[in-house]
């Protein structure tokens, strides 16, 4: 046994250094060759940042990240080493990332701190995770915000001529609609809007599925994957025919001023307004008559009043204001004293139609007065009164003929009686004239009788 050990011992001590340079020589081969085929290096792995849990923190916490698309853009290097092949086999799995469910995170990022990114898996076979950057970044909040918002129709275009599309009768389905998003985001909405082109329309518009837009104070558009809202509706837009209605003087003429006053004229304004309705409406429509001034009003001016009338009161069944602000209209009442004037008429002035020639006119001059508003009055000037004169009842000496005097519309007459001219007759015997066969006085009776 000991021999065997003995024997053992110098078989494995012979030639030691050579079986040294052999182990040392097969190592040194072994090295090479392995790292020839699959050689060790230092590599780069750029990988996305992954941002987890995020439904939960918009969702629980209400939180929604203002920087996410920047967040998600971020690029994170990843320094390993390893083998080529182990590289290669572990590029596709490592993950960098930030969990938004954990612990506190929310608190740190309301609080401005930055938050550490962490790199999945840290190792795979030989391979090293030497290091990766950045290391930390930096989430920006937002609140989530839920608002109602009512949904506008702007029309696009002009209806066709002689019809009217009226704004306030449009008809849009839904009408409000609930917006929910990032603060920052919906406060940047000013409106929601349906746009229809109304262009040479003349009946009434319907559509379905309309996109429905938010549009800030500018009219951009405002939009983001994290807004939220119902985005089409249907409109209905009725389009009615216009026309221009007259509107008429409002009666007076059996109204009693105060004693001594009476109405001058009336005016009124506006004397036309812009309607529309439908088209057997617009068909029969007529000129408005206005009520009649009230007497109540009336009976105790002596000076201009104005009375107010709304005219939707007046308006036929299916027909509308195109402005509703222009629903008044304004009457103004003017209202003056009446004036009595006297009128001296010169007896040459005065037209004596068949007057005889035995006659002759007493009066040199007459002298009328007239009552007439005190406008009225003041156009009277020229007074071309006529007398009428039938012979066949005129008497020997003194007769009254009554005068006609055109007077001016609302002007009259001062007194009881008529005025008149006086003129005398000297009647004629006919025995003291010789007539001829024709009934015809002779030549030396004409004479006689001049």
């Amino acid at each position: 046994m000991k021999k065997d050990l003995v024997k053992l011992r110098n078989s494995f001590l012979r030639n030691l250094p050579w079986k040294i340079a052999a182990f040392l020589m097969a190592f040194t081969l072994w090295f090479i060759i392995s790292n020839v085929e699959d050689p060790m290096r230092t590599d780069s792995v750029p990988v996305f940042l992954e941002l987890r849990n995020e439904a939960a923190l918009m969702a629980g916490a209400g939180i929604h990240l203002e920087n996410i698309d920047n967040l998600r853009n971020q690029t994170i290097r990843v320094t390993v080493r390893g083998t080529s092949s182990n590289i290669d086999a572990i590029r596709q799995n490592i993950r960098a990332y930030i969990d938004l469910s954990a612990p506190g995170i929310i608190a740190a990022a309301q609080a401005g701190e930055p938050l550490s990114v962490d790199v999945q898996p840290d190792g795979y076979g030989s391979i090293e995770l030497l290091s990766f950057s950045p290391r930390n970044v930096t989430l920006i909040m937002d609140t989530i915000t839920t608002i109602d918002m009512v949904v506008d129709v702007e029309t696009e275009g002009t209806v066709a001529d002689g019809y009217f599309q009226p704004p306030e009768s449009v008809s849009v389905t839904p009408d409000v609609v609930t917006v929910t998003g990032p603060t920052s985001i919906v406060d940047r909405i000013d409106r929601l809007v349906v746009t229809v082109d109304t262009e040479g329309a003349y009946y009434a518009i319907a559509q379905e599925g309309l996109a429905i837009l938010a549009q800030d104070a500018m009219g951009t558009t405002v939009e983001s994957i994290h807004l939220h809202f119902e985005n089409s509706a249907d409109i209905e837009i009725p389009i009615f025919r216009r026309a221009r209605v007259q509107i008429l003087q409002p009666p007076y003429s059996h109204a009693q001023s105060p004693p001594g006053y009476g109405i001058h004229s009336v005016a009124w304004n506006p004397g036309w307004l812009d309607v529309a309705g439908e088209t057997e409406a617009i068909a029969n429509l007529a000129p408005i008559v206005l009520d009649p001034i009230p007497q109540g009003s009336i009976e105790n001016y002596t000076t201009d009043f104005t009375v107010p009338y709304d005219i939707r009161f007046f308006l036929p069944t299916g027909v509308f204001l195109i402005d509703p602000t222009q629903h008044a209209i304004l009457v103004d009442v003017f209202v003056e004293p009446f004036v009595e004037r006297e009128f001296v008429i010169a007896i040459e002035d005065v037209a004596i139609l068949g007057l005889p020639a035995n006659t002759r006119v007493i009066d040199e001059e007459i002298t009328i007065t007239l009552s007439a508003l005190r406008t009225i009055m003041a156009a009277v000037s020229n007074i071309a009164p006529t007398a009428f004169v039938n012979s066949l009842n005129l008497v020997e000496g003194y007769n009254e003929i009554p005068i006609v005097i055109p007077l001016p519309a609302r002007v009259s007459l001062v007194g009881e009686e008529a005025p008149f001219i006086t003129i005398y007759y000297e009647a004629i015997d006919e025995d003291e004239y010789d007539y001829d066969e024709d009934g015809e006085l002779g030549e030396e009776d004409e004479e006689a009788g001049d």
